[in-house]
């Protein structure tokens, strides 16, 4: 599912807000900005009243029709570092769903309000089925999904 999203000023005083809190690791406060993009597809679905927040860090959104969702970025596969698998492994308490997307268009910068990128939603896993696909990396000390192979499509806008 391609969406066509217009940036507004709100998500980028958003992500400039979330900059200040969040670890920035070994990352540049303008690197660190531009990871921050990616909750925008999560922005879109709770300002546009599809979904609601949620209170935990564990959860991106709440969806009548996913439950509590975490939403994922993803290249060729979701690639997950060795010390990020604790993260995964927090949230199976309150996580149903994780919703994986990708940029298809977007500038090479810092997102601006007025900006339009394209995001293609490439599908969802269940937590358990996200789990269940769960392989170690030959690549590097860390973990994969081969999300474009399992996951299923998303009926949501």
């Amino acid at each position: 599912m391609l969406l066509e999203i217009t940036v507004d000023q709100g998500f980028v005083d958003q992500c400039i807000e979330h900059s200040k809190i969040y670890n920035a690791g070994q990352r540049s406060q303008e690197r660190l900005i531009r990871d921050i993009e990616c909750e925008l597809y999560e922005y879109y679905m709770i300002s546009n009243n599809l979904w609601d927040k949620h209170d935990s860090w564990k959860v991106d959104g709440v969806s009548e029709v996913y439950g509590n969702v975490d939403v994922k970025f993803i290249d060729k596969y979701y690639n997950i570092a060795h010390k990020k698998m604790a993260y995964i492994a927090w949230q199976s308490t309150d996580l149903d769903t994780l919703i994986f997307c990708e940029w298809v268009e977007r500038p090479d910068r810092k997102l601006e309000a007025g900006d339009v990128v394209k995001i293609n939603v490439v599908g969802y896993l269940s937590y358990m089925d996200f789990l269940k696909n769960l392989q170690p990396s030959n690549y590097n000390a860390g973990y994969y999904v081969n999300v474009r192979k399992f996951a299923k499509a998303c009926y949501e806008k």
